[in-house]
Order: structure tokens, then C-alpha cells, then sequence
């Protein structure tokens, strides 16, 4: 219970945490601050006696307007020419009824006692120039009365400038062939250069900040992944920060206008239009990597190819003022049917993080409709506050996570050093059983033999019976004593397959093979069954312990003997292209198909009563000697055991 508290006051705070990082944003980012609600009236904004000290003055309200035309401040010199109208800014002029592409001029008269302002130019769709007083002040690309003149180019700039006589006219040409609006879409704004830089700027360092942020995100996840590579998560939230970070960097009014010489040129603004569905996207791969739900449904697979890809490539294919923008909105049908199959994932409820993620997706989806409905343009970057709560959840649910696999993996890494202590106590039980066990078992076999012997040489010699029985007494106690050896070896501390060093020598395999046959042919012959060998002379020599490898073919041929039932048995050597093998089959009863899988498990046995070491002993000689075992056996058709190793000589 105590547990239970303590975890969700920890995720209280970090909510509370990310909720006022992202709200600090918006309003140090985003809000418009000491905004004057002046507006002009038929071209003219009357700003005299206006308090410039703190406050900023958006060019807002009634421009002269004339459409199809492009007049230089000289053509105002004797009154207004053909062509006038008024329009309202900001705002697209396709909006207002005019056709989309196209040119047009703007004019607005500026009445201020003030003697020295600044002009802040925000983003101009999508050739533009602008003169105050007759003074070409700046300029973005090529206007031009058709499409094949004109040179796309979109750029911001702060333009100081002197007020004489009471008043300055700005006169604005544009021309818009790509664009999917026209015009003035965004406020320009007049202020004493102080106030008016200092906010700007403070915007910017702000934002700067952010995109900091993303970027060292992605490094650190990017570290992760290299440090990580089976967790494929890490690798799309370093892609998805490296999105949002260049993203932002290419956003309206943003930095790149500011900064670059030539401004957003075309294939710049074909980048920032395939960046959101490219953002989108990632985060959809995103949300399916850490909910585990992979996308087996082909109908699914094919909907987000569509959906993702056609919104990334449009922008390099068409002209926006085609395509629209619209398109980029197919890319929300996954993101959305990612967001709701992770509402419905058993892995919602295994943590609160993951379900602080959701809903950060959730307000990342409806916070950029939600603001643009309500607010249009009058906020600067406000993706920037929903981005950043959604990169810091994405963040801290990945940590949480690392945090709680690095304290698993700690648990176990004690649990194993116990483990290990244990198991080095067990061989130590086990190595002085089996060594106490060992001897008395070898003095029974020998003792056996020795009564055989003594009862033959007697004058009435030894009875058949009894013969069998000191046999029988003999081979089983010799049985135990290896039983107990292999019981030793394979209690020792260590995995299959460990490359522990070896005493190793040249090694006849198949003379090996033959011997050790030789010395089970007689208890088969009593038994009326049949031992074959079919091992080459040449066989190729192998190298390892002669000792291992001596007790293996002893097992794999003592494993067929008492699994074979009556059946007969053949041993068979046979040269690979680089590896020699033993066979060894017997005619028995075969293995069940579900003891099979598993018949190299220690304890493991198809005999009632059997230890089930053999196998799993031999498996462990060949594993340290580069070699292997496999067993293929058909129930009711025999087993056959095959022992492979590398041969001398025979390597690529």
C-alpha cells in the first residue's frame, strides 16, 4: 500500500511537472504580449499619440488593396490609381474572393509623432517586396505578373525605418504561384526597435531552447539504442525529437526565415511540408513499438502505407497551390487508430505513464485545430507548448521504463550470485558423494568378478545362474560408478557449451569407436542381437580430451544398448566436407514426439527409473569440444544419435 502511494504521488508531480513546463511555453512562446487593438480604416492606421514605450502596434485592419496590379509608391503620387479596393489583414485574399494565384499590391499610410520605428515583416506568400517611402526596404524571391518570372521565397526581417512629416506609407507588392494562401496572412508590426526586438527575440531563445531540448533528447536515445539495439523504440523517438526539431526550425516566422540569406525557397518548403505527416508517422511507429502491437493486418499495413507515404512525397511532386493542404491530414487516420488500439492494449493499465502518453498524443492531435479555430493566427508557433508535453511524456515513460528493466536487471544479477553460491555448494556436496559413492561401487564390481573367478577355478566350477548373477552385479555396479562421475561433471558450476580449457591430444576417433563397440559385443551376443560397425579406416582424426570423448561414445553406445530394447544396433563413422560424425542407431521403440524436444534435459529419461544424464552429458562434451549432438528418432522405428565434430585437417 505504502508502495502504491508513494508511485502515485511520483506520477502526480511529473503530470504536474509537464503540465507547467508545456503551459510556460505557450505563454513565454506563444502569447502576444502589450499588443495595442488599433486597426486601420481605408488604408490609413492613425496611430498619433500612441504610447510606444511598451506596447507593439500590429498593422491590422483596412490595406488598400489592388489585385492583378503592381504599383510602385510613384503611381500613388497624384491620388489613388485603377484598382482600388479595401481589404481586411491579415488574411489570405483568396478568402476575400479573389482567385488564389495571382499578384497584387498592398498600401497602408502610418499617421505617429513617433521619429524612429521598427517594422517586423513576418512570412509574405510567396514572392513579395516592400518599400516605405519609396525606399525599397526588402524583398523575398521574384515578384512577377506570371509564373514562369517569379522566384518562391519566404522570409521575416525587422526593418528600422524614420518617420518624417508625421507619417510613412508602406507599399507591399506580392505575387503568389505556389502557395495555398496569397497575401498578408500574418500581422505586421510597428515599434520602437527596443520593445519590439526585445519580444521577437525572446521568442526566439525560447524556442531555441525547445529545439535544444529535442535535439538532446534524440542524442541521448540515439545513445541508448547503440547501447540497446533489440529496444527499436529508442531509435524512433531519436528520429521523431530530430523531426520536431527541424520541424520548428523551418516553421512559419521561424527561425530559418530569419536566418537564412534567401529565406523558405521552394524545396525548403517542400521539407517543412513532408515533416508533419513524417512526424505523424513516427509517432504512429512509435506508439506500436511501446504497446507491442505489432501490424499484422494487411488492410491495416495497407491503409498506413497510403496514409503516411502520400502525404510525405505530395509536396515534392505537386505544387501546393494543387495539391492544397489537406492532404497532410490522411496521416492523422493512423495516428489515430494507433491512439485508440493503445486505449484498448492490456499495456494501458500496467503503467500510468503509458496512459500520460496517450492522452499527450491526444492533446497533440486537437491542440493544433483546436487553436487555429479559436485563435488563427494570432499566436506565435503554438505547436511549440503541445510538442513539448508530448516529447517530455514520451520521455519519461521511456525512462520509467529503463529505470524498472535496469532495477530487474539488478534483482537478477543478485538472485544469479546466490544462485551461483548455491550451485557452487551443491557441486562441492555432489564432488564428495560422488567420490565416496565411486569407490565402494568399484570395489563391488571388482569383488564380483573375483567370486566369478575363484567359484570357476573350484572342482565343481560355476553354474550359469549364478554366473549371470555376479554378471549382472558386476555391470550394474560398474553402471552406478559412471552414473555418479557424469552426475559430478554435470553439477559443475557453468552452461552447456562453455569453451573451459581442455588437455587435448589427436584423438582416433574411429578406432575409439571400435574398441568401445568391442566391449559391449558380448553382453548383445548373449543377447541375441546384432552390433554393426561400418567405420571407415581413413577416418579422419579429431582433436580434445581422450577421456571426454571416450566416456561420450561409452554413453551414446550404453544409451542404444538399454534403449534398444531386443533391437540390433550399428555404429557408423562417416567424413563430412569439414566434421566427422558418429552415428549411432538403434531398432527400439523410438522416442515419444513429446519427450522428443527435450530429451537432452538433465533428468530427462525415457526409462522408468532412468537418470537421464547420458544425453545431457554427451551433449556438454560436444559443446566443449566444438562439436554437437542430435538425436532423430520415429516412435516405433528405432532412434538415431549422431555425434559431429570438427576433423584435423578438414577445415575451409
Amino acid at each position: 500500500m505504502e508502495n502504491k502511494s508513494r508511485d502515485l504521488f511520483r506520477f502526480s508531480l511529473t503530470l504536474f511537472a509537464l503540465l507547467m513546463a508545456g503551459a510556460a511555453v505557450f505563454c513565454l512562446v506563444s502569447l502576444p504580449r502589450g499588443v495595442s487593438d488599433k486597426t486601420a480604416v481605408s488604408g490609413v492606421l492613425d496611430l498619433s499619440g500612441a504610447d510606444f514605450s511598451d506596447t507593439l502596434f500590429p498593422l491590422d485592419g483596412q490595406w488598400e488593396f489592388y489585385h492583378g496590379r503592381l504599383y510602385a509608391p510613384e503611381d500613388f503620387a497624384n491620388g489613388a490609381p485603377a484598382g482600388k479596393a479595401l481589404l481586411s489583414v491579415p488574411g489570405s485574399w483568396d478568402a476575400q474572393g479573389y482567385p488564389l494565384t495571382g499578384f497584387a499590391t498592398y498600401r497602408l499610410r502610418i499617421l505617429t509623432d513617433e521619429p524612429q520605428l521598427l517594422l517586423h515583416v513576418p512570412e509574405i506568400m510567396d514572392q513579395s517586396v516592400v518599400r516605405i517611402d519609396g525606399v525599397r526596404v526588402f524583398e523575398a524571391g521574384a515578384v512577377s505578373e506570371s509564373a514562369e518570372g517569379a522566384v518562391t521565397s519566404v522570409r521575416n526581417a525587422f526593418i528600422p525605418f524614420a518617420v518624417r512629416g508625421g507619417e510613412a506609407e508602406i507599399v507591399i507588392q506580392v505575387s503568389n504561384y505556389e502557395w495555398t494562401s496569397s497575401g498578408l496572412l500574418y500581422s505586421l508590426f510597428v515599434g520602437r526597435p527596443g520593445p519590439l526586438l526585445g519580444d521577437a527575440m525572446a521568442r526566439r531563445i525560447f524556442l531555441s531552447v525547445f529545439l535544444g531540448m529535442a535535439l538532446a533528447m534524440c542524442v541521448y536515445h540515439l545513445a541508448l539504442f547503440l547501447h540497446r539495439r533489440s529496444e527499436r523504440v529508442y531509435l524512433l523517438f531519436a528520429a521523431l525529437c530530430l523531426c520536431v526539431a527541424a520541424r520548428f526550425s523551418l516553421e512559419s516566422n521561424g527561425l530559418a526565415q530569419l536566418l537564412l540569406p534567401f529565406g523558405m525557397n521552394g524545396p525548403l518548403t517542400s521539407v517543412f511540408m513532408a515533416l508533419l505527416p513524417l512526424h505523424t508517422t513516427l509517432l504512429t511507429l512509435f506508439t506500436h513499438a511501446v504497446f507491442r502491437m505489432p501490424i499484422k493486418s494487411a488492410i491495416r499495413r495497407a491503409v498506413y502505407g497510403l496514409a503516411m507515404l502520400v502525404p510525405i512525397a505530395l509536396p515534392f511532386l505537386a505544387p501546393f497551390s494543387v495539391t492544397g493542404v489537406s492532404y497532410v491530414y490522411l496521416c492523422l487516420i493512423p495516428l489515430l487508430w494507433s491512439a485508440v488500439s493503445a486505449a484498448r492494449s492490456a499495456q494501458l493499465k500496467q503503467s500510468p505513464y503509458n496512459l500520460l502518453y496517450v492522452t499527450a498524443m491526444g492533446i497533440f492531435v486537437i491542440w493544433g485545430p483546436l487553436t487555429k479555430a479559436f485563435l488563427g493566427d494570432a499566436l506565435f508557433m503554438p505547436g511549440v507548448a503541445s510538442n513539448l508535453f508530448l516529447i517530455l511524456s514520451q520521455c519519461v515513460m521511456l525512462s520509467v521504463d529503463y529505470a524498472e528493466a535496469r532495477e530487474k536487471e539488478r534483482e537478477l544479477t543478485a538472485q544469479n550470485a546466490m544462485l551461483g553460491q548455491a550451485a557452487r555448494i551443491r557441486a562441492d556436496m555432489l564432488g564428495v558423494l560422488s567420490h565416496e559413492v565411486r569407490t565402494p561401487l568399484t570395489v563391488m564390481s571388482a569383488y564380483a568378478q573375483y567370486i566369478a573367478e575363484h567359484l570357476r577355478e573350484q572342482k565343481g566350477g560355476i553354474d550359469s545362474q549364478t554366473e549371470q548373477d555376479l554378471a549382472a552385479i558386476s555391470e550394474e555396479a560398474k553402471r552406478l560408478s559412471e552414473l555418479a562421475a557424469n552426475t559430478l561433471r554435470l553439477s559443475k558450476p557453468g552452461a552447456p557449451g562453455e569453451t573451459a580449457p581442455l588437455e587435448t591430444a589427436e584423438f582416433d576417433i574411429g578406432e575409439a569407436a571400435r574398441l568401445i563397440a568391442s566391449l559391449f559385443r558380448p553382453v548383445l551376443e548373449k543377447q541375441a542381437r546384432a552390433l554393426t560397425l561400418f567405420l571407415p579406416d581413413d577416418l579422419p582424426k579429431v582433436r580434445g580430451n581422450p577421456d571426454d570423448l571416450s566416456r561420450l561414445l561409452w554413453n551414446l553406445l550404453d544409451n542404444a544398448t538399454v534403449h534398444a530394447g531386443r533391437g540390433d544396433i550399428e555404429v557408423r563413422g562417416v567424413a563430412g566436407e569439414n566434421d566427422v560424425r558418429i552415428i549411432v542407431r538403434d531398432g527400439g521403440a523410438g522416442i515419444a514426439p513429446e519427450l522428443l524436444p527435450r530429451v537432452f534435459e538433465r533428468g530427462v529419461s525415457g526409462k522408468d527409473g532412468g537418470a537421464g544424464m547420458g544425453l545431457a552429458f554427451c551433449k556438454e562434451i560436444a559443446l566443449r569440444h566444438g562439436g554437437n549432438v542430435t538425436v532423430e528418432s520415429e516412435w516405433g522405428r528405432g532412434t538415431a544419435v549422431c555425434f559431429t565434430m570438427p576433423g584435423l585437417g578438414m577445415e575451409n
